[in-house]
């Protein structure tokens, strides 16, 4: 074996672990610092793939090539109306642009190191989740410490809450981490019939629950379809599943009783009524994104690129911030292009290219995901550990 050949063996599975298990914050304090050193790793790696790489693909260079040129020229013509820039929004959007262009089938990777990495991680998260759950003091002062985000009070709220948010922060954004990572877990299962990921995948399912959050309750409904479907047959398989599910449920349910009754009360009501939910709440009229869409519609063709006002909202939906730094070119670029690198990457198993788009579509209309320093890290992972699993035994590694 080449040390080319080891180097990349052991960089997709470094990456991820990296790119979920990088602090955001320094003693809970929320660190831009932090947020440059995450991005600087993947960075190199996807330029030195991309050099390294035998040949591109001539539409996604293009797209890659609009992604950034459109959001360099916008900026220059805005920059005299709005005065402030915000170059640092720039960096996730390059990493994007160099993304779609890796075709991952050009390089050399082993299917082991991928499950230990995806194994480690799951349990992390499963750990520090029942760490939440069970109100361990050690546990949550770690996690607010070292994985703040947003704003001061967001992490210790979900934390009080019980919302096992662990290292992503947010509900929503923890929300399809899980999801992804109980997608992996028992399609590994699948795969392999190793009775431990049905486990995992069961308790990440739980946690799922656990976060309360639009995007969770989207996701539990989705995830309780595809075990259904799969299970079927196996009658006795589906029975250990939920039988798992359910016992954890129970006992953490018999632990906090009186608490989980007033939080899920609370929580129904303020997910159903509150101004900015799901998507009425992002995008009708009298709603905190109005300003933005409002400018949009009087400027479809003066983008921001990467300047900046208070004035305009610059979260929760995907599709508004393209459209609003980079207006239609950037929009459909950034989809496009996403759409483009799936089909190139997983042309193996084609029946994944879809669904895999689908799940990062509709979380992007409530949040600009594809430009989430953690998901830029997850997703080659995920492109190479779905290809890993219809391999043949003897290629795996």
């Amino acid at each position: 074996m080449t040390a080319n050949s080891k180097f990349e063996r052991l960089i997709i599975p470094f990456l991820f672990l990296f790119g979920v298990l990088f602090p955001s914050s320094i003693a809970s304090t929320v660190s831009g610092f932090y947020e440059l050193l995450l991005n600087i790793p993947i960075l190199f790696i996807l330029s030195y793939m991309v050099i390294r790489q035998r040949k591109y693909n001539i539409i996604q260079l293009l797209f890659s090539f609009v992604i950034v040129s459109s959001l360099i020229l916008f900026t220059i013509t805005s920059s005299l109306s709005f005065g402030a820039i915000s170059p640092g929004a720039f960096l996730p959007y390059l990493i994007f642009s160099l993304l779609i262009l890796v075709d991952f089938s050009q390089f050399d990777f082993q299917t082991t190191w991928l499950r230990h990495a995806l194994r480690f991680i799951s349990l992390f998260l499963i750990v520090f989740g029942f760490g939440t759950l069970t109100r361990n003091d050690a546990m949550n002062n770690f996690l607010i410490a070292h994985y703040s985000t947003g704003y001061e009070k967001l992490v210790p709220t979900m934390l009080g809450d019980l919302k096992p948010v662990g290292p992503a922060g947010s509900h929503s954004v923890a929300g399809f981490f899980f999801f992804i990572f109980f997608l992996l877990n028992f399609y590994t299962y699948k795969s392999t019939q190793k009775l431990s990921y049905l486990i995992i995948s069961s308790l990440l399912l739980m946690l799922l629950a656990f976060l309360r959050s639009n995007t969770a309750y989207l996701y539990v409904a989705i995830s309780f379809l595809l075990i259904t479907i799969n299970l079927a047959k196996s009658p006795s398989k589906l029975f250990i599943f939920l039988s798992i599910f359910s016992i954890f449920v129970g006992y953490v349910y018999y632990m906090y009783k009186d608490l989980i009754d007033l939080l899920i009360e609370q929580n129904l009501f303020f997910v159903a009524t509150r101004e900015g939910s799901g998507f009425a709440g992002r995008y009708s009229k009298g709603n905190y994104l109005e300003v933005t869409i409002n400018y949009i519609k009087e400027h479809p063709f003066s983008p921001i690129g990467m300047s900046y006002s208070k004035d305009l909202f610059l979260t929760d939906s995907g599709i508004i911030i393209y459209f609003l730094r980079g207006s239609v070119f950037l929009l459909l670029s950034m989809y496009l292009g996403f759409y483009g690198f799936l089909k190139n990457n997983l042309n193996m198993i084609s029946r994944w290219i879809v669904p895999v788009f689908i799940i990062f579509f509709l979380f992007e209309i409530g949040y600009p995901n594809l430009i989430n320093s953690r998901t830029l890290y997850l997703i080659p992972f995920l492109i190479v550990y779905l290809n890993s699993l219809f391999l043949p035994q003897d290629a795996q590694g």
